[in-house]
């Protein structure tokens, strides 16, 4: 197992954006991930990790307006075969604005908790 977290992720506005997290050196499948937010947003806003290698969502899209400041929830992680990473996929955080608001996440963090290991090595969806 291998937790991963991305603390300090600034996302002060209300724009959609995509915020680099990590080039997987191993392969491996997402297992667990979890997000967490310094302030309590407006309008409608989700995230959702995604292999921007391969162009597929690795959870579900996580809604976070409803979420309280200094709150948190967890993913619920995909299990179709596009949670799996191979060596040089780019893993990718995906904070969609719906419906604009005055205020973003502010400072927020993604930890993640991956196997990894030569088991996973013929990936999954386009692996």
């Amino acid at each position: 197992m291998s937790l991963q977290e991305y603390p300090g992720l600034d996302l002060p506005g209300t724009a959609t954006r995509t915020v680099p997290l990590l080039r997987a050196i191993r392969p491996g499948r997402l297992v667990s991930a979890s997000w967490r937010q310094e302030t309590a947003v407006d309008g409608a806003k989700t995230v959702a990790i995604r292999n921007g290698t391969r162009g597929v969502l690795m959870t579900a899209q996580l809604t976070i307006n409803g979420l309280g400041a200094l709150g948190g929830a967890n993913f619920v992680v995909n299990t179709d075969g596009s949670a799996d990473y191979t060596i040089g996929d780019a893993i990718d955080l995906v904070y969609t604005v719906n419906t604009a608001g005055a205020v973003g996440a502010g400072c927020a963090a993604v930890a993640m908790d991956c196997n990894e290991g030569v088991g996973y090595e013929g990936g999954g969806i386009g692996g």
